[in-house]
C-alpha cells in the first residue's frame, strides 16, 4: 500500500496519481494537527468521517462528513482534527510529484 507518515497522527494513502492530479486518503489520529503550510497545488478535500478545523487566510472552517474545503494554490494553510479522529479525500493539481518522490525512496529504501 502507498503510505506515506506525515506526522505521528496523520497517514496519507496514495490513492491514484496522473500528470494531472493526485488523490489520497488522509487518516487522522485524535487531535492530530497538519502543521501550517503551503504548496503550489490547487487542494480539494472532503471530509469521509470525523470532525475538522481547516484554517486558511487566518479563518476557521468546521466540517465534519460529506463537506468540502477548497484551497488554492500557494495559500498558506493548517487542519486539525476536532477530537474524534477521522479521514479526509484529498485531491491536488497538478500531481503532487513531491510527494510521489518521498513515496518512491520509502519503497526503495524498504526493499
Amino acid at each position: 500500500m502507498h503510505v506515506i507518515q506525515l506526522t505521528d497522527g496523520i497517514k496519507l494513502r496514495i490513492l491514484s496519481n496522473s500528470d494531472a492530479l493526485t488523490v489520497a486518503r488522509l487518516d487522522f489520529a485524535r487531535n492530530a494537527v497538519a502543521p501550517l503550510h503551503h504548496h503550489p497545488h490547487e487542494e480539494v478535500n472532503v471530509v469521509l468521517f470525523g470532525s475538522f478545523a481547516f484554517t486558511l487566510r487566518g479563518v476557521v472552517q468546521t466540517v465534519g462528513p460529506g463537506e468540502s474545503v477548497t484551497i488554492p494554490a500557494n495559500v498558506a494553510h493548517f487542519i486539525a482534527d476536532l477530537g474524534e479522529g477521522g479521514s479526509v479525500l484529498s485531491v491536488w493539481t497538478p500531481s503532487r510529484t513531491d510527494l510521489m518522490a518521498r513515496l518512491k525512496a520509502l519503497e526503495l529504501k524498504a526493499a
